[in-house]
């Protein structure tokens, strides 16, 4: 077995090169690269992708990191782990060992599998929380649902999507909307501004990393999403993790009351869903922004579900909001003990887009 590590300094040329293609599976796609190339807290040095060879020169595994800053640590979060079906469990041990070498143990996760979980936390080096989302469906779409848990329905998706279709009739008769107080004025913006700072400060007390204007910037420009229609793509569709989509759109809201910030989100809709990577606010205004986006999931007939795990929102779309199915989710974050003591964080919570997941 083999090792091959590539720095952010390589990165981009190891995309443009073509070098990445000759795998079989992509480790990257290049809008990661780009991306990646452009984090605004990364140094040229940095190791953001091991690559794992066997004997025979073929791909058997790679992992990722997404380079940080918690106060002065310089840390990653794990941002793909991917291992060949067939491959021991020697190659993704190996792949794991060089990730934690590479970063001197100062790593952070912010989605982890049940399994995945469940291996790092016998090895006891992180401090795991498990954050509990929602998701609520307004509108049917079992022929979105149904094939990626039952692969015999694939058979009769033309049932499922006219089953949805008839559905989805009757939503606005059991559905209503609730008009947001007239008082709170709502402006889209593209990211937060520096001077909405010190009001991103006030509310993210307990996530060990801290995003602000640069960082929302950065991310605006540089997603990881590409989207394409009926199946084409600048991409091959073998990449093995989520980053290809028929619609993906990033939008930040800037709610105000008196001409006083009260509230900063950033909300995703991808296909079908909407999603709430980021909210920042003060308490007593989480029913307006709950109203807000309860009113758009209604609007937009394109959307079925959204998803959020702040826990007030989650909250109040459980106890005051009327769904035909609601589910909680589970969110597996760990961080590495060795960066808890070095950059002083003794409790902490994420929310549903940190680390890498609010690029997808």
């Amino acid at each position: 077995m083999t090792l091959r590590k590539v720095t952010i300094s390589e990165l981009t040329t190891f995309v443009e090169s073509g070098e990445y293609l000759k795998y079989g599976i992509l480790p990257i796609t290049p809008l990661r690269a780009i991306s990646q190339a452009n984090n605004p807290k990364a140094n040229p040095d940095d190791v953001v992708l091991t690559l794992s060879f066997g004997d025979d020169g073929q791909l058997e595994g790679f992992i990722g990191a997404l380079p940080d800053n918690i106060r002065n640590e310089h840390c990653a979060w794990n941002s793909c782990w991917w291992v060949k079906p067939g491959c021991s469990a020697e190659t993704s041990l190996k792949l794991f060992l060089s990730f934690l070498t590479d970063w001197n143990k100062k790593v952070l996760f912010s989605e982890l599998t049940p399994h995945t979980s469940s291996l790092i936390e016998k090895l006891k080096f992180c401090n795991h929380q498990t954050i509990t989302g929602l998701r609520g469906y307004i509108r049917f779409c079992l022929a979105d649902i149904l094939p990626r848990k039952k692969s015999w329905t694939k058979k009769i998706i033309w049932l499922l999507r006219i089953t949805d279709t008839i559905a989805n009739i009757f939503v606005p008769l059991i559905f209503a909307s609730n008009p947001v107080t007239k008082a709170i004025h709502i402006e889209a913006i593209d990211f937060p501004e520096e001077n909405d700072n010190a009001f991103i400060e006030k509310h993210n007390t307990l996530q060990p990393a801290k995003r602000y204007s640069e960082d929302y910037k950065w991310i605006k420009k540089f997603n990881w999403i590409e989207t394409v229609q009926k199946g084409t793509g600048n991409t091959p569709a073998n990449y093995p993790f989520s980053y290809r989509t028929k619609r993906f759109e990033m939008q930040w809201l800037r709610f105000s009351y008196e001409n006083r910030t009260v509230a900063l989100a950033a909300y995703t809709l991808r296909d079908k869903e909407l999603k709430l990577p980021c909210i920042y606010t003060e308490k007593e205004y989480i029913p307006q922004i709950g109203d807000y986006f309860y009113n758009k999931l209604l609007k937009d007939k394109s959307l079925c579900s959204a998803t959020t795990f702040d826990p007030d929102l989650a909250n109040y779309f459980l106890t005051k909001k009327k769904f035909i199915f609601r589910t909680r989710l589970p969110k597996y974050t760990a961080i590495a003990k060795a960066l808890s003591e070095t950059a002083s964080i003794e409790h902490f919570t994420m929310q549903m887009g940190d680390g890498d997941a609010i690029f997808t």
